[in-house]
């Protein structure tokens, strides 16, 4: 059919955000709400993997630690995944 009929993925508002951590948070990802799930998976960022963060500006790329690999992901596609604190 229509492409703007697409019915959207659900994403909780109330859960932190892999954006809103500050540099050297550690916490490890709930779920992905976003489009580009199979290239987060290609990297190792699957739901119950440990993600410290390096470096978060708020404004930029922010760059994390997961799986002994160094990752940058934009501020966009980072509001995008769902973590809690370890």
């Amino acid at each position: 059919m229509f492409g703007w009929f697409r019915k959207k993925r659900f994403c909780p508002h109330n859960t932190n955000r892999l954006a809103e951590v500050a540099s050297g948070g550690q916490v490890f990802i709930t779920d992905l709400c976003c489009k580009k799930r199979k290239k987060l998976y290609s990297l190792g960022l699957v739901p119950g993997t440990e993600v410290q963060v390096l470096m978060n500006n708020g404004s930029g790329a922010i760059i994390i630690r997961a799986n002994n690999s160094r990752i940058s992901l934009s501020q966009a596609l980072a509001r995008q995944i769902l973590v809690n604190q370890l």
